[in-house]
Parts: C-alpha cells; sequence; structure tokens
C-alpha cells in the first residue's frame, strides 16, 4: 500500500518507514504543514492535542536534512521539559534509524560521557530545553556544532511564549542566528491565545505563516460540586468521576493540593499515585511509566503533566476545583481521548457553587474557543543581564553597538534603549565580584572571569525558585508541605490556616519548618494552597460576578425558575445545584437587605472576624486593590492583612466598613511603585524581587525569601536594575493597575455603586470564599 496526500512529496527513505508503519494518510494538520515546511517557510502550528503536529514538524525536516546531506546540516528540537525531551526522543528514535540519521537528547539529566560525545561530533537533531540550548551557546566546541543550525522546532510555543523563558529564548535564538547565519524555525502549540505574539516572539521581524487548525479538539466536559470537603467526599467524588474509566490524570492547581488529594486518595483506595515537578525525576518517570503500563490507575498532577508527554491511553481528566484559565483547562482535558479522532472527556470537581459557576463559564469559553489573551515580557533586565553575560563570554569583548544590533533582532528587545543597556553592564561590572569591565563603549571580560562563567551557568534559568517548608505540630510530628508564597504571605504567628484538612494556628515559622497547633474553630482560615493559585482574568471574574445580578434581577421580580432555565441552556454543563444555591444567596441577601455583590456594584461588608470588599474583579485587580487598602489603614497606624481571591478581598482583622469604602471612593492610586515603596514588606513584591536577584546572580538560588528581612532587600537592590526588574515583573504578574483605576474611576462616576453591609457571621457571598477542609 501506498502513502496518499502530502507523504509523497517527501524523501523515499522516509515514505518507507511510513508505509512499513502502515502510516499511510497525513492527518490534516501533517496534510497543511508538510509543504509549507519543505519550501523553507517559518511558520507556527496550532492544533489540537494528538492531532500529530511533532511529525507534521519533523518529517519534512528530516526530508530536507536528507537531501542537503553532503553539508550535515543540524536541526534543533526545543521543548520546555526535560520528561517531554525523552518522549520527543523515543517517538523518533525509530525514524532516524531506519534513515540513517542521528538523534539525540542533551539537558541536565544527561550523563557527561554522552555530552562529550555530543561536543565533539553534534548529531544531526539534538532534542534540547531553552536552558540548556543557553549553556550550549557558552561552549566552545558545542558553538562549532551549532554553527551548522539550519532547523530549530519549538514545541510547546504557549508554554515558553509569554514568560521569561520565551524572552532568553528569543534572544538566544538570535545568538544563535549569528553563529548559524540563520535557520528556518517552526513553532508547535495546541492552545495559544495571542498567536501573532507569540509568532512574533519566534521569529522577530522575518516572514512566518500561521497554521491554525484550531485550539478547540473535541470534548465532553461536565461541573460536579462534592457534596462535602472531608476526605472521604473529596474521595469518593473522583472515584464516582474515573468510574468506568481504565485511566485517569486528576489535576490540581498546585503542588500542596496535589499532596493532599494524593495521600487522601492513598488511604481510600490503591493504584493511584502522583507527579509535580517537586519530586525527583526517578519518582516523576515511575509515576508515568505506572500510568503507562497500567500499574497505577490514577494519577493525582499539576501542571508537570500538561504537556503532550505520552503516558499511555488516559480516558477521563478530572479537575479538582476550578481550572482558573480557558487554556490551561483545554491543554488539561486534552490529555484524554489523546487520538485525533477520540473525544476528550473531563469531569471537573466544585469545591462550592462559585467554583463551580467559575468553572462553567471557563467551559463554556474553551467551547467557543475564547482563550485567555497573553503577552510576553519586554526587554526584561534580568534575561538582558544574562543575554549580555553569554555575548561577552562568546566574543570577549563587544561593542555596545554590537550588542543593541543582536538583542533587539529580537521581538522582546526590539525596545531596548542603549541607556538601559548600559544601566545593566554598568551594574555588572561594578557589582563584586564583578562580571563585566565596561570602558569607552566597551564591554570585556574582567581579569578574573570565574565570576562571569559561574554566573552565566548556574544562574541559567529563569524558572522562578519555589521553596516548600515542612509543616509541622507541637511534637514535631509532619503535616504536611507549604510554598514559599504561602509562608511568606500567610503564615503569622497566631494567623489560622487549613493544612491536612485540619486548622491549625501558626506558632511560628522555624529552621524551614512551620510549626503549627490544632484549633477547632475553623472561621476565617485560608487554604494551604492559595498563596501559589492560578490567577483568575478580569473577563472570567465579571463574566461570573454577573450572573449573581442576573440571579437578583430573576429573584426581584419571582421569575427564578425561567432565569434558571435559561441559565442551564447557557451553561449546560454545569451542576443544576450550584444555580440553586446562587438563588438561595441571592433571595437571602434581598430578604437581609444586602445590596448582591456584582459588576456594577462593589460591597464592604462588616463581620466580626473581617472585612470583605466584594469586587467581582479577577485576582490581579483585587490583589492591588488589597495591597493598597493595607497600605492606607497602615498609614492610619491600622496593622492589617489583606487576603484576595477573584471576587472579594479579605481584611484582617475587621475594619468599619464605612472607613473602606471612604478609601476606595478616595483613593488616588498614582502607581503601583508608590504603593511598594511605601510597603517594603509586601509578599508579592518581596518574592518578586528576591527571584530577580537570584536570576542575576545577586542572591544565592538556597536563600529563602522568609529568611531576608524586607527592609534589607530595599537597602540591599533600591536603584539597581535589580530592583527596576522586580517592579516590572509585580507590576506585569501580581498588580493590574490599569483595571484599579477603571474601578475606582467607575465608582467616582456612579458607574459602579459602591455600598456597606454589616454581618456579623458573614453573609453567604463572604463565606463561599472561606475555605473550610475538615
Amino acid at each position: 500500500m501506498a502513502v496518499k496526500g502530502a507523504f509523497r512529496l517527501l524523501r523515499p527513505e522516509i515514505v518507507a518507514w511510513l508505509e512499513s508503519c502502515r502510516i499511510l494518510e497525513p492527518t490534516p494538520v501533517q496534510e497543511k504543514c508538510i509543504p509549507i515546511i519543505l519550501r523553507g517557510v517559518n511558520v507556527l502550528v496550532t492544533s489540537p492535542t494528538g492531532t500529530g503536529k511533532t511529525e507534521a514538524a519533523v518529517l519534512p525536516i528530516a526530508s530536507k536534512m536528507l537531501d542537503d546531506r553532503d553539508n550535515r546540516p543540524i536541526a534543533l528540537y526545543v521543548t520546555p521539559l526535560r520528561a517531554l525531551n525523552r518522549d520527543v526522543f523515543s517517538r523518533l528514535q525509530a525514524l532516524f534509524r531506519r534513515i540513517g540519521l542521528e538523534i539525540s537528547v542533551r539537558h541536565g539529566d544527561t550523563p557527561e560521557s554522552i555530552r562529550r560525545r555530543q561536543a565533539a561530533k553534534m548529531p544531526d537533531m539534538l532534542i534540547t530545553t531553552p536552558e540548556t540550548l543557553q549553556i550550549m551557546l557558552g561552549g566552545r566546541k558545542l558553538r562549532e556544532g551549532l554553527s551548522r543550525v539550519k532547523f530549530v522546532v519549538v514545541d510547546e510555543v504557549h508554554q515558553l511564549a509569554f514568560n521569561k523563558r520565551g524572552a532568553q529564548l528569543s534572544a538566544g535564538l538570535e545568538r544563535l542566528r549569528e553563529l548559524s547565519g540563520g535557520f528556518q524555525v517552526v513553532g508547535l502549540s495546541a492552545t495559544i491565545g495571542s498567536l501573532d505574539e507569540a509568532a512574533k516572539v519566534l521569529f522577530g521581524s522575518r516572514s512566518y505563516q500561521v497554521v491554525d487548525m484550531g485550539s478547540v479538539k473535541k470534548f465532553e466536559a461536565r461541573v460536579v460540586m462534592i457534596s462535602g470537603l472531608g476526605d472521604r467526599e473529596v474521595c469518593g467524588a473522583i472515584d464516582e468521576a474515573c468510574r468506568g474509566a481504565r485511566s485517569a490524570l486528576v489535576f490540581t492547581n498546585t503542588r500542596a493540593t496535589a499532596e493532599y488529594i494524593a495521600s487522601a486518595m492513598g488511604r481510600y483506595s490503591s493504584g493511584s499515585g502522583v507527579h509535580h515537578s517537586s519530586l525527583s525525576r526517578e519518582m516523576r518517570v515511575a509515576a508515568e511509566e505506572g500510568l503507562k503500563s497500567g500499574g497505577l490507575r490514577l494519577l493525582v498532577c499539576t501542571s508537570s503533566l500538561e504537556l503532550g508527554i505520552d503516558i499511555g491511553t488516559v480516558d477521563v481528566v478530572v479537575q479538582y476545583m476550578s481550572p482558573r484559565q480557558v487554556t490551561r483547562f483545554l491543554q488539561r482535558v486534552g490529555r484524554s481521548g489523546h487520538k485525533p479522532t477520540s473525544v476528550s472527556r473531563g469531569v471537573v470537581l466544585a469545591t462550592s457553587w462559585e467554583d463551580a459557576l467559575e468553572a462553567s463559564v471557563i467551559i463554556r469559553r474553551a467551547k467557543l474557543g475564547e482563550l485567555d489573551a497573553e503577552e510576553a515580557p519586554r526587554s526584561p533586565l534580568d534575561v538582558l543581564c544574562h543575554q549580555l553575560a553569554g555575548l561577552i563570554i562568546e566574543k570577549g569583548s563587544m561593542p555596545l553597538e554590537e550588542a543593541l544590533r543582536v538583542l533587539r533582532r529580537s521581538y522582546l528587545f526590539r525596545e531596548l534603549d542603549e541607556g538601559i543597556l548600559v544601566k545593566v553592564l554598568s551594574y555588572m561590572a561594578e557589582r563584586w565580584p564583578s562580571l563585566a569591565v565596561l570602558r569607552d563603549g566597551v564591554a570585556k571580560k574582567p581579569f578574573d572571569a570565574s565570576t562571569l562563567y559561574k554566573y552565566y551557568f548556574e544562574c541559567v534559568s529563569m524558572i522562578p525558585d519555589i521553596r516548600t517548608f515542612e509543616a509541622i505540630d507541637e511534637e514535631g510530628r509532619k503535616i504536611g508541605v507549604l510554598d514559599e508564597p504561602f509562608v511568606l504571605e500567610y503564615c503569622r504567628e497566631g494567623s489560622k490556616i487549613v493544612v491536612g484538612g485540619a486548622t491549625w494556628h501558626v506558632i511560628g515559622v522555624r529552621g524551614g519548618r512551620v510549626v503549627l497547633k490544632r484549633v477547632s474553630e475553623e472561621g476565617g482560615v485560608v487554604p494551604s494552597w492559595i498563596g501559589e493559585d492560578l490567577p483568575v482574568s478580569l473577563e472570567i471574574a465579571v463574566e461570573v460576578g454577573s450572573l449573581r445580578e442576573r440571579a437578583k434581577e430573576a429573584a426581584e421580580i419571582g421569575a427564578e425558575a425561567e432565569v434558571a432555565a435559561e441559565l442551564m441552556e447557557m451553561y449546560p454543563f454545569c451542576d443544576p445545584r450550584a444555580f440553586r444555591e446562587l438563588f438561595s444567596c441571592v433571595k437571602w441577601a434581598i430578604k437581609e437587605g444586602m445590596p448582591v455583590p456584582s459588576p456594577g456594584r462593589v460591597v464592604v461588608e462588616e463581620t466580626s472576624e473581617f472585612t470583605v470588599v466584594h469586587s467581582c474583579f479577577g485576582t490581579r485587580v483585587n490583589r492591588t486593590l488589597g495591597d493598597a487598602l493595607r497600605g492606607k489603614l497602615r498609614e492610619l497606624g491600622v496593622d492589617v492583612r489583606a487576603v484576595v481571591d477573584p471576587y472579594r478581598v479579605y481584611v484582617m482583622p475587621a475594619v468599619p466598613c464605612e472607613s473602606v469604602a471612604g478609601m476606595l471612593d478616595e483613593m488616588n492610586l498614582s502607581g503601583v511603585e508608590d504603593m511598594v515603596l511605601k510597603q517594603p514588606d509586601l509578599p508579592a513584591f518581596r518574592r518578586r524581587l528576591v527571584n530577580v536577584a537570584k536570576r542575576f546572580g545577586a542572591i544565592d538560588r538556597k536563600v529563602s525569601t522568609v529568611d531576608l528581612p524586607p527592609i534589607r532587600l530595599f537597602d540591599m537592590f533600591y536603584g539597581t536594575p535589580v530592583f527596576d526588574e522586580a517592579l516590572s515583573e509585580v507590576m506585569r504578574l501580581d498588580y493590574d493597575l490599569s483595571g484599579v483605576r477603571r474601578v475606582l474611576g467607575g465608582i467616582k462616576s456612579g458607574r459602579i455603586e459602591a455600598a456597606c453591609f454589616v454581618c456579623s457571621d458573614g453573609s453567604p457571598f463572604a463565606r463561599v470564599g472561606v475555605w473550610r477542609l475538615s
């Protein structure tokens, strides 16, 4: 039998392999991409999971490599994960062996003997990570092999394009072009919300083509509310969601949640495991192989298994709590029914009516292909510092004009200001020990270059370091694991938190451990994973909030049944109990005289334990509001905490609601910088400052933010590029200044109503955000 369609354009050696494997007809994405790639066009391909994107890129590239075999062109295949490197290698190994080309993997786990062999003779295709590419660019022998690179494939583009790893890769590709004279780039992804932005990160100003096969594979999903949040209820709901499935993935939004559920499932039933980035490579591989072989029926995981790693057949994906983002939901649910013609199946287990509504909004948007818009960071200074170090290592001596020429070819550095470049180089030259010498417009290696090399090779990762803390009771017994952001933000002495399904008082943080004391009361607690939770966009929060207003209007005219039916028609995958509970909350509010919070109505509610600003504007807007309110109250001598979620800001302890409402009406937030400068201990900024300093090589990677007093941090870095970049990062990732200005402007103009309400025990709208796990 003979191959069909675009496969007939490939080299005979590849056609013979396809026929031997009985792969005769290309998938739609392969049919579309193979001719384009054979013509040498740069291309960004987006197509649902399991549609054959890898082969769509590699088959024509391998064909072109065979055409030019005498010149031994090199291809790089870049993925964001080591595990994905191994998976791609296993998929392509047979093909390359059959056609007589060498393929190999290089990353942090690669044995030294193989690395030496690769340096002496680079394989025809090298599968690697963005960080290992940076390391290779700094190696003299490896640069000789890289000078023959004519093809680069970047897989899972959505995981790289919109963060600092993408900025690093974009600049690194320009340095690679300096060596090789240019190459064809193919980007692959299942879900990208901003296609043109991602394409420009990969291609710069060069011409390219987008092949958009759609990001939404056919899927079935439903939202189920869990009847209770004890171990038995959670495990029972997971078991029910997986009924009839041979294998299942249970996704959580954080590592702490994954550990908690995996531990509970281990007690509840056999055949389950856990997989997340903090586990050792051996443990992760064992979990992957266990699911693939059938030794595990259920694997609890985080984003570590979102990508296209081969874990065998997965019948259903269970998402514990709302996935928070549309692209993340699509990536996760697409892990089931991995074949092109299969229907993916997903179940979201919601912990409250609000959680269920949020998940339903996300599924509705996913069905319509309304993906989250994303924007990549511009000229990040920590990435710039690292790239400058790499250029100095490569060239020994480098005029500033040459650095600007190379870096400005990158889309993300195209507006790099010469003054900023000089400021970063001056910092590199003036710090001790120095990373560079800057004289007469030329950057050179310092006399003792050992620190420069140490910085470049040890600070290559742009992935934020998140340290974990062991939570123990007063007798030293382990209760669970807490992530550094949570410890920094919520583990004050006397605070109440939830760990392992129980409520605890924080006694203190001692030597990398959080000491806790068990308490019986559960009001006002914070879950142990909220500090690491994913942000919800303003658009999703507003849609969820608008459902409250729709329910209120229906309840006021007695049209609950009709409107409930309309909402179920709009969100048919939602558990009907979520709408019943929403209407119950709304009717309670109408009866008690509480204004119903919605996008057009901000309600400040005062309880006996805390004051709540009900604001349906998403995580980043609410974090900005919360930290601004915290700063205003501190100016008045009131020390409070601000805990946020996408629909409210909790101020603890309670403050008179009229005072908070007055602050919102009078607030003039001129800039995040002012807010940060007045509050050096803001947890979000402290985390960003320490992580940025680590990327600059100014702080040891092992140091925890908790160990560094905030005033000392300010004194160490104020006025330096480290401080400037931390401000830029916190504004981009944690705060939404423009969103807050729109909200405050709406309150001042009257477009957004502001109201107060006092309820000692807390309204249903306040209580739904207070997490209880006992």
